[in-house]
């Protein structure tokens, strides 16, 4: 997703095949593979790192930029989105995230009637196949009950992306005020 601007978007269990010899898990199935732009995956990345640090301020903020959020929500939605969202960002915070034991699910179904209540708008489009896998992702971690170091994937991962997306800004920036680097430089 943060690299290819791409997700195989079902989490069905036979679209994957265990290699025995290599042991590891291979893809086989690309049908619902979906494209995301690069400033969404950018926005979705700022997203789950505010939520995996935990960062309210930061995550109400793209929320709103992202269209999860009106900015007239009642302060009970607001804080039953922010809870859930901080649940969901745990396995990014942790070095080494125990999906066997962490009850996400129970806890956030704590929150659904509070969220359904009071959701103004509908969650971005986009977020409905992505959700879906990551929902599939997760619950078949828990299943197995993994262990998995997503801190540092994710970290690295976000770190590559912020780097092409400031690129990609300036480059864009550039373009817009012409090749000349001093007007780059002046508008900065």
């Amino acid at each position: 997703l943060f690299e290819f601007h791409l997700m195989q978007t079902d989490p069905n269990w036979s679209n994957f095949l265990y290699d025995a010899t290599a042991d590891s898990v291979n893809l086989i199935d690309f049908g619902a593979t979906v494209e995301y732009s690069p400033d969404f995956c950018y926005q979705y990345a700022t997203l789950v790192r505010a939520a995996a640090h935990r960062d309210r301020e930061a995550l109400v903020k793209v929320s709103l930029e992202m269209g999860f959020l009106t900015g007239k929500e009642s302060p009970e939605f607001l804080d039953a989105h922010v809870a859930a969202a901080f649940i969901t960002g745990e396995p990014f915070a942790a070095k080494r995230y125990d999906f066997g034991t962490c009850r996400m699910t129970e806890r956030n179904s704590s929150y659904i009637g509070t969220m359904l209540k009071g959701r103004l708008t509908p969650p971005p489009r986009s977020c409905y196949t992505l959700h879906r896998k990551l929902s599939g992702a997760f619950l078949s971690c828990m299943k197995l009950k993994a262990s998995v170091e997503c801190h540092d994937l994710f970290e690295d991962a976000f770190r590559d992306l912020d780097a092409r997306h400031k690129a990609r800004l300036a480059a864009s920036q550039q373009a817009l005020l012409g090749s000349s680097p001093e007007r780059v430089d002046a508008v900065q």
